[in-house]
């Protein structure tokens, strides 16, 4: 079992990060985006995990960042042409400032309400900005609109996946997937 990245295949730990964020972002988007819907009784835990996944995000996002510095991804094959790469790399980088920006975010919007972050609603983050009624209006729409684009680049991300897989039979999505390569 290889950890580090090779020149094919994501390693291990480019993998469970890759699958950990991605259940942590896809739950909290999930969370954000029907909140509306939810009974009363349900509203509070369900803000307790949407923050707190929220920030085990920018953790884990932290740990991603350090890790792929040290650990080149794997090349895309030779038969893509130059703007796919491109598009390709614009898309990772356009997903990683997501990663970044939404719940950067939402720590605002609750701390322009005069509110804290608490992790598991025990730890208490320090607050990013002092209450501010103006700005809180802006952050939450504003926090909402980060979201649907965040959740359309996610879209295109999984359909650029599938298109690997099942039209250019390439091993993009297996060396994610299970960490091989077919040649």
């Amino acid at each position: 079992m290889k950890y580090r990245n090779t020149r094919n295949t994501y390693g291990l730990v480019s993998r469970c990060l890759h699958w950990l964020m991605a259940a942590l972002i896809l739950t909290v988007l999930f969370i954000g985006l029907t909140w509306g819907y939810y009974p009363g009784g349900l509203r509070a835990p369900a803000l307790i995990i949407h923050k707190s996944f929220g920030v085990l995000i920018l953790f884990f996002l932290t740990m991603r960042i350090g890790w792929r510095v040290f650990n080149s991804p794997p090349s895309l094959p030779d038969t893509i042409g130059k703007t796919m790469k491109l598009a390709a790399h614009l898309g990772h980088l356009g997903l990683y400032a997501f990663m970044l920006i939404m719940p950067l975010s939402g720590l605002l919007m609750v701390n322009s309400r005069g509110r804290e972050v608490k992790l598991f609603n025990t730890i208490s983050l320090p607050s990013l900005m002092e209450k501010n009624r103006e700005w809180a209006p802006i952050l939450r729409e504003s926090h909402g609109i980060i979201a649907y684009c965040f959740l359309a680049l996610i879209i295109v991300h999984v359909g650029a996946a599938l298109y690997h897989r099942f039209v250019l039979k390439d091993n993009v999505l297996n060396s994610m997937l299970k960490g091989t390569s077919k040649k």
